[in-house]
């Protein structure tokens, strides 16, 4: 990666039923706003095939591992299936640089 930009934030509250899956089409949004990207690399809380969706369909590269050990047969979505085929280590560890700017 060589640059970064934060160009969204939300505060999302600490609740056991809250998650900030349902704040990103917003955010997302948002982002493309602000910059164009290539990859977006988020955590597996976000592995869903419409948040896989909604990043291709910008022609951004989702880079999401998939919850859990399931085979790619037994994976439903064809983004998912391609991130179970093809998820590259190397992109994704370089999401920890952003969350070392949270407080």
């Amino acid at each position: 990666m060589k640059s970064q930009l934060i160009c969204a934030a939300v505060v999302i509250q600490h609740h056991p039923v809250s998650h900030g899956i349902r704040h990103f089409p917003k955010l997302f949004s948002q982002m493309l706003d602000v910059t164009a990207m290539q990859i977006m690399a988020l955590d597996k809380g976000y592995d869903s095939e419409p948040i896989h969706k909604m990043i291709r369909d910008e022609n951004v590269i989702s880079m999401i591992p998939v919850r859990g050990d399931n085979l790619i047969s037994d994976t439903h979505g064809k983004y998912r299936k391609l991130m179970r085929r093809e998820f590259d280590e190397t992109p994704y560890h370089e999401r920890n640089k952003t969350e070392t700017v949270f407080p």
